[in-house]
């Protein structure tokens, strides 16, 4: 049986998760902060000095967590 106060999240939302570096079990409310952390360190300019194969690496990882984030504000209408 669910506890009502908590999200049931599937499958997707646990590889998002996952994308996110959100270990299970986790709640909403740790979503923004862990993307705002993890999408700092891939930021196009935090790399720009590293080369571009590394720039591009860091944009795909960027790319994904954009996606994972995107999935998770408009699923539970996160701002």
């Amino acid at each position: 049986e669910q506890d009502s106060g908590k999200v049931g999240f599937n499958y997707k939302d646990l590889t998002y998760g996952k994308v996110l570096g959100l270990k299970e079990p986790f709640t909403t409310d740790e979503i923004k902060p862990k993307y705002r952390k993890i999408i700092a360190q891939y930021h196009p300019d935090r790399v720009a000095a590293m080369g571009e194969e590394i720039q591009e690496v860091a944009e795909k990882k960027a790319k994904e967590i954009n996606e994972a984030y995107d999935h998770f504000r408009k699923k539970f209408d996160l701002n």
